[in-house]
This record gives C-alpha cells, structure tokens and sequence, in this order.
C-alpha cells in the first residue's frame, strides 16, 4: 500500500507540469485561432464598408497578410523583451544597468518601428486604394484597436489589475 501512494504521488508531481504545459499548448492554440477569426472579421468588414473590387480585395489580403505576420512577430518581440524588463526589476534581485539600458532601447526603437510600418503600410495601400478608402481603413482601424483596449482594460479590470499595462 505504502509503495502504492508514493507511485501515485511520485505519478501526480510528475504529470502536473506535463498538464499545465498541455493546457498552456492548448491556449495558445485556441487565442491564435481568435486572432485569425478577429483578423478575418476586420478584413471582411472593410472590404464590405469600402467596396472594393476583386483587384483591390486579392492586394488588401495580400498586404494585410503581411501586415498581420509583421505585426505577430513584432508583438511576440515586444512581450519577451518587456518580460526581461520586468525580470531585471524584482524586488531583492540586483538589476543590470546595462541590460535594462539595452532594453529600454529596444523597446523605444519597436515603437518607432511600429510608426514606419503604419507609414508604409498606408503608402502601399494608396497603390491601390483610392484616397477616401485609405482613410476609410484607418478610421476602421482606429476603432477596432479602440474596441480592443477597451475589452483589455474590462478584462483587466475583472481580474483585479485595474487594467493597466
């Protein structure tokens, strides 16, 4: 029996982080899944508000496409680096200078970044799009990153971090 409960014990510790790890797996799956249906949304949303043509459809997927796998990419760059800042900022824990210098300067830089892309985002879109469905796709823009801060911050409020950053 004894050796029974430690098996089971042994067993228990071993496959809750193979469990937690599983569900982490599976959220992160379910919140990409979200991400591509809000993206799909927003694109059809636009064409339908803009009108656009069979032309003007096949390159606004072409560019958001790219904008979306740009902006992936950006926001997972963003997040490990405001990780490690907040690593270096633990109570009790000496912090690098250096690293959190380096950082602070990445985290600047992204956000320049993020400016240029947006810049030359519009600029090829008015390849294509008149001038009245380039503003069209930034007011429609505006107001979907508005709904998303705004569904952040309730979130954030409900699980009691006031919904800050």
């Amino acid at each position: 029996m004894r050796n029974f409960v430690v098996i089971l014990g042994a067993t228990l510790l071993l496959s809750t982080p193979v469990a937690a790890q599983n569900r982490q797996r599976q959220q992160q799956m379910q919140g990409q899944q979200l991400r591509e249906q809000v993206a799909q949304r927003f694109l059809n949303m636009f064409v339908e508000t803009a009108g656009l043509d069979q032309a003007q459809k096949e390159r606004f997927a072409e560019e958001m496409n790219s904008s979306f796998q740009w902006g992936a990419q950006h926001s997972a760059q963003q997040r490990q680096r405001w990780q490690a800042l907040e690593a270096q900022m633990r109570p009790g824990v000496a912090a690098d200078v250096d690293s959190i210098n380096a950082l602070m300067s990445a985290l600047t830089r992204a956000k320049i970044e993020e400016g240029e892309h947006d810049a030359a985002q519009l600029a090829s879109l008015s390849e294509f799009l008149s001038p009245v469905q380039v503003a069209q796709f930034m007011i429609h823009t505006e107001r979907f990153q508005r709904q998303v801060e705004s569904i952040r911050g309730r979130r954030g409020r409900m699980q009691g971090n006031g919904g800050g950053f």
